[in-house]
């Protein structure tokens, strides 16, 4: 894909350590240099914040309860009960202690219903950006989450439109109009 620099942010410790496991077995045959973080992505620094964990090995896992559109979508996908507690982190301080800020020039966000939250926390980040993913949904997949429409909102105000509109929930690519 051409891309020289990956950083990696995950929250859940667990996920965080098998995926640093996996960066690790493919950096002799990898054609960039990736790294991860483990992180809690919002829009404060600092504040305590617990990772509502779920059944299908933390990929729904979310700083929001599932909300009735997720458990009708995804059935059999359940909160377990474990929540993991961690710190909050912004983009843009994370972008900045490792050097990147300035340089993001692809933003992917999938982060479970808290994508507004980390888009807030990232308005250095993007100043720089000429791309931004984001996943979106049309409906309350998570209590609280954040919806397409305020996500929308939230990027134009900032020079993104989207390229597409999302069917109930993925991912959505948010350009700089032409």
């Amino acid at each position: 894909m051409g891309y020289r620099d990956v950083l990696w942010i995950e929250g859940s410790p667990a996920v965080y350590a098998r995926l640093s496991e996996i960066l690790g077995a493919e950096a002799a045959n990898a054609t960039c240099r990736q790294r991860a973080v483990c992180a809690l992505v919002s829009d404060r620094e600092g504040e305590e914040a617990e990772l509502r964990q779920t059944s299908n090995d933390g990929m729904s896992s979310s700083l929001f309860p599932l909300g009735s559109r997720h458990r009708s979508s995804f059935r059999g996908v359940t909160e377990t009960g474990t929540r993991e507690k961690a710190r909050t982190r912004t983009l843009d301080s994370i972008a900045q202690e490792y050097g990147l800020l300035g340089a993001i020039d692809t933003l992917i966000v999938d982060v479970q219903g808290a994508e507004l939250l980390a888009l807030k926390g990232a308005e250095q980040v993007l100043k720089s950006a000429r791309a931004v993913i984001s996943e979106v949904s049309r409906g309350r997949f998570y209590q609280g989450g954040a919806q397409f429409g305020d996500v929308r909102k939230f990027l134009k105000k900032r020079g993104f439109v989207p390229m597409s509109r999302p069917p109930r929930h993925g991912d959505v690519l948010f350009l700089p109009p032409r």
